[in-house]
């Protein structure tokens, strides 16, 4: 058989396998978007099924000959070409997976499912002790985890890897102790002048269906395409790809604060917006997905907050803001919308914290993480050590489970090690934005005129082209020329927030 043949065949294989994981992916939506609850049980049993098989598939032995088969003509070739950077994701996720029992990916999918209905009825009844034993498995899963795929340092490096190829809690520390730094004397500043300014202006009577509509508009006009793509509720906002051309964003609905669904629709567009720019050419591949999570975070975190939370951008907001609420925005002006939205206060959750406390609900979380795989904490303290890490690095105690260890979906999903990748990819977001505007000169006439196609392009031709070929570090270093930095990051943050504020 020759070595075009053995491409082939292998790359049939993997079609099969990648039309396998886009259903996991459709029954995961269903899940938690329209599934009755009492569908969980039997949706545990059904991913758990089609994992198995995928997992068989997967690492059958047929799969590790042809990469054995393959190896010489990869190494010849172009590391950017199709061929070579297949062969080299391939050859790290067969690595990963074969390592793995099938009964434990099985049971994880099962566990995975259970869970998640699980943190739903705790998270409703603001009771962690409903969600214990299930979080205490899903616990003693990814130690299990962690033992099959060995490690150095850390058991936590075998569950990062999972998220970003190749990270270790080396290079997380190297990124978040600067972060940290520089970070907690910022906030200092700031907190004797908080009171300067407020997010009145984004809260009132604000109906359900408007801000659904408001929210729509406005994804599009940042560029995801609603011919490929669809918006939904979710309890905790998340974005999917089932297949090419089939790409699912959700946002949730505060109905006396617009700031939730906004910004989360912007963030999951940025999800969207990159997932649509796969090329067609690679779908159903290795390649034709996201895989690198710092990555995937730089594009929601860049259009979230640089471009959804910059001036200019109230400016193209307050028009859609007055058409959908008619006399509630009336009298705002686009600078009081501008600090609305981009003002400062440490609270109790992730997904609603401002800018310069972001990164310090990520920290409580990596550590927390790190702490229960490495068996330094037990699952039944963790909201007391929850409360004592908010109090050290925000200064707030949240009052209810719900707001505190319970806020997440990640951990039901048994999703433990992404945490990091949220601020590892807002720091790349800076980077990347940056380097569009220096690379581009259209860009920001681009942008204050509302047209938002030049930035997405530019993204579409150093990011969203390449998908799963590059982690991040091989990413910034192959289109940036440096290395993931935490610098631009703060200094962009400084900037914005000493003028905002008046310091």
């Amino acid at each position: 058989m020759s070595n075009d043949q053995k491409w082939d065949q292998l790359a049939e294989r993997l079609a099969e396998i990648d039309d396998l994981e886009h259903a996991i992916a459709l029954l995961g939506w269903d899940q938690q978007t329209y599934m009755p609850a009492g569908g969980a049980e039997a949706r545990g049993e059904q991913m758990a099924t089609i994992e198995r098989v995928v997992h068989q598939r997967f690492t059958d032995p047929a799969v590790g000959q042809l990469l054995e088969d393959l190896a010489a003509d990869a190494a010849a070739l172009p590391e950017s070409s199709h061929r070579a950077s297949v062969w080299r994701v391939v050859r790290r996720r067969y690595d990963r997976a074969t390592k793995l029992p099938e009964d434990l990916v099985a049971e994880m999918a099962r566990t995975s499912a259970r869970a998640f209905d699980t943190w739903v009825k705790a998270r409703a009844a603001n009771d962690f002790t409903m969600f214990e034993a299930d979080l205490t498995h899903q616990v003693d899963l990814a130690r299990q985890q962690t033992d099959h795929f060995g490690y150095e340092d850390t058991p936590y490096d075998a569950l990062l890897a999972g998220y970003e190829p190749n990270l270790t809690s080396a290079d997380v520390d190297r990124l978040f102790n600067p972060l940290r730094d520089r970070l907690v004397p910022l906030l200092d500043s700031l907190r004797p002048v908080l009171d300067r300014i407020n997010d009145d202006a984004l809260r009132g009577d604000l109906p359900h269906d408007a801000q659904i509509a408001l929210t729509e508009d406005i994804v599009t006009l940042v560029g995801f395409d609603f011919k490929t793509g669809r918006q939904d509720l979710a309890a905790h906002p998340f974005t999917t790809s089932i297949g090419h051309g089939d790409t699912r964003v959700t946002t949730a609905v505060d109905p006396r604060n617009l700031a939730p669904a906004l910004y989360a629709s912007i963030h999951e567009a940025g999800h969207g917006t990159h997932d649509q720019g796969i090329p067609a050419e690679l779908r159903r591949t290795a390649v034709g997905q996201v895989e690198s999570l710092v990555i995937a975070e730089s594009q929601s975190r860049l259009w979230e907050n640089l471009v959804g939370r910059s001036r200019g951008f109230a400016d193209h907001l307050l028009p859609y803001l007055r058409k959908h609420f008619p006399g509630k925005f009336g009298p705002l002006e686009a600078g009081t919308l501008y600090a609305a939205g981009s003002y400062v206060e440490p609270g109790y959750i992730r997904v609603q914290a401002d800018e310069v406390t972001y990164s310090l609900h990520i920290f409580l979380r990596y550590e927390i993480e790190r702490e229960l795989i490495e068996g330094r904490l037990a699952v039944t303290d963790l909201p007391e050590r929850w409360w004592s890490g908010m109090k050290s690095l925000l200064g707030v105690e949240p009052t209810t489970d719900a707001d505190g260890v319970l806020q997440d979906v990640h951990w039901s999903s048994g999703a433990i090690g992404y945490f990091p990748t949220y601020a590892l990819g807002t720091l790349l977001s800076v980077q990347l934005y940056e380097a569009a505007l220096a690379d581009d000169a259209s860009i920001q006439p681009a942008l204050e005129a509302a047209d938002f196609a030049p930035l997405l392009a530019w993204m579409r031709q150093h990011v969203h082209r390449h998908g799963a070929a590059w982690s991040a570090a091989e990413l910034v270093t192959r289109e940036l020329g440096v290395e993931l930095s935490a610098d631009p990051f703060l200094d962009y943050l400084e900037t914005k927030y000493r003028a905002l504020y008046n310091l």
